[in-house]
């Protein structure tokens, strides 16, 4: 059951990665400023983000909030 739950969740990251890329793709095209980013770095970006916001979720729900 473990192994279905990463599935899960790499499959979902990887989608997530994507939409990351596209968007900052999107942004990069209209704003030169803005950096492009390749494909492992909307990666990382995302496991970052998940990472984040799982932590301040958690800590909120500690916190009985």
């Amino acid at each position: 059951m473990i192994f279905l739950y990463l599935g899960l969740g790499a499959a979902l990251t990887a989608l997530e990665a994507f939409f990351a890329m596209v968007l900052i793709g999107a942004v990069h095209a209209n704003v030169p400023e803005v950096p492009d980013f390749n494909y492992l770095g909307a990666v990382w970006l995302v496991l970052l983000v998940n990472v984040l916001v799982g932590g301040a979720v958690g800590s909120v729900r500690a916190s009985g909030g």
